[in-house]
C-alpha cells in the first residue's frame, strides 16, 4: 500500500505546495490513500521540523516519473503560446498573459525589457502598461540595480536601494522577485545576512525556501539554481542526484530562444548520464567556476576576456605554455576545494569582487 505526506503551512500554503497537492488529488483519484495533515497536526506529531521545512514539496514525490511527466505538459503549456507571441512581437499578448499569472511571461518580458538600450526610455516604455504594479516595480528596480552594478565605479549604496526594493516586492509574492531574492540569500549578496556563521546559515536556508517556492510556480531560473546546487552539494544542500535530474529536467524543458538555463541544464543531465565523458574533458577551472556561480553563462565578458589573454598572449610567452599546462593541473583541485566548503559561494563572490567585477 502506498502512503505518503503531504506537509501543508498555513502562511502563504498556497505560494508553497501546488504542485504536490495536484499530485496528492490525482493519487487519490487512482484510489491510493493519501495523508494530508495541517500545521497543528505536524506540530503534535513532530518536535524538530527543520529538515521537513526544507522541502514545501516532499521529494519522494516530484522524482516520480508520473510527476514529472504533469509538470513537463504544464511547461508546455505555459510556454508554447509565449514563445509564438515572441516570433510574432506580440508583447501586448506576453503583458496580458502576466496579467494572468505566467511567470514564464514575466522571464521573456525581462529578457526584452533589459535588452532595451536606453534605460530612461524603457521604463517609461513600460510605465501604465500593468494593471498590477508589483512586476512593473520589480523591473523598474531591478533594471536600476544592474545599470548601477554594471558601471566601473561600482555605487554600493545605490545597488543596495535597489536590492531593497526588490526584496520587498518579493515580500508581495512575485515570483521574479522571489527568485532573486532567494538567490541573493543563498549566495549572501546585497546584506542578506550578517558575518557570524549562524546568520549565513538561516540566509542560506531561507534562501532554498524562496528558490522552492519559485521553482514550485516553474520558475524555470529557480529550477534550475536549485538543480545545479543540488548536483554540486553547495551549502546549505546536500549533493542529491535525484532532486538535480528533477529539477534540471524541468529547466531543460524550457528550451526556446537559445535560453541559457535550459542549455546548462541539458549540459549537466548529459554530464549526470555520461560521467566517464564529463571527466574525460577535464574539471571546472576557477574563472568558469566563480562566473556559473552567478548564472553567467560560457561566452560571458570575462570568460572571453580571459581566454583571449591566454591564448593570445600567455601562450606566446617564452614560459607560457608552462604555466597555462601548470593551471590545467592546480585549478581543478582548487576548485574541487572550495565546492566542499560549507561557505562556498562566499568564496567565489569574493574572488569575483577583487579579481573579475572590474575585468
Amino acid at each position: 500500500m502506498f502512503l505518503f505526506i503531504l506537509i501543508i503551512r498555513n502562511k502563504s500554503a498556497d505560494m508553497l505546495f501546488p504542485p504536490a497537492l495536484e499530485y496528492a488529488c490525482e493519487l487519490y483519484k487512482s484510489g491510493k490513500p493519501g495523508i494530508i495533515l495541517s500545521n497543528k497536526e505536524l506540530f503534535t506529531k513532530y518536535k524538530n521540523l527543520n529538515s521537513i521545512y526544507q522541502y514545501p514539496v516532499k521529494p519522494s514525490l516530484i522524482v516520480a516519473n508520473s510527476f514529472v511527466n504533469s509538470q513537463i505538459s504544464k511547461i508546455k503549456k505555459l510556454r508554447e503560446p509565449i514563445d509564438v507571441a515572441v516570433n510574432n512581437n506580440d508583447y501586448d499578448y506576453i503583458i496580458q498573459e502576466i496579467e494572468n499569472g505566467n511567470v514564464y511571461a514575466e522571464y521573456v518580458f525581462e529578457r526584452y525589457f533589459l535588452k532595451k538600450n536606453n534605460l530612461k526610455n524603457s521604463i517609461e516604455d513600460i510605465t501604465g502598461k500593468f494593471k498590477h504594479k508589483d512586476f512593473t516595480d520589480y523591473l523598474i528596480a531591478f533594471a536600476y540595480y544592474k545599470h548601477y552594478d554594471e558601471q566601473e565605479n561600482t555605487d554600493k549604496e545605490k545597488i543596495q536601494i535597489f536590492a531593497d526594493k526588490i526584496m520587498d516586492i518579493a515580500k508581495k509574492g512575485n515570483m521574479s522577485a522571489v527568485y532573486r531574492t532567494g538567490y541573493w540569500k543563498m549566495e549572501h549578496m546585497n546584506n542578506t545576512c550578517g558575518e557570524d556563521k549562524d546568520s549565513r546559515l538561516r540566509a542560506a536556508q531561507e534562501g532554498v525556501r524562496l528558490l522552492t517556492i519559485a521553482a514550485n510556480h516553474l520558475y524555470h531560473p529557480a529550477l534550475y539554481a536549485l538543480g545545479y546546487n543540488y548536483y554540486k552539494g553547495y551549502y546549505p544542500l546536500k549533493e542529491d542526484k535525484k532532486l538535480a535530474k528533477y529539477y534540471l529536467t524541468l529547466t531543460a524543458a524550457f528550451d526556446a530562444h537559445d535560453d541559457w538555463f535550459a542549455k546548462k541544464a541539458k549540459e549537466i543531465l548529459s554530464k549526470m548520464e555520461n560521467p566517464q565523458q564529463s571527466s574525460a574533458t577535464g574539471g571546472c577551472f576557477i574563472t568558469s567556476a566563480v562566473c556559473q556561480s552567478f548564472g553567467k553563462p560560457d561566452d560571458c565578458y570575462e570568460l572571453t576576456s580571459f581566454r583571449s589573454f591566454r591564448d593570445n598572449w600567455l601562450s606566446k610567452q617564452e614560459d607560457g605554455a608552462g604555466l597555462i599546462k601548470e593551471y590545467y593541473k592546480i585549478a581543478p583541485v582548487i576548485v574541487k576545494n572550495i565546492d566542499s566548503k560549507s561557505n562556498s559561494a562566499e568564496i567565489y563572490n569574493n574572488i569575483w569582487n577583487s579579481y573579475l567585477k572590474n575585468v
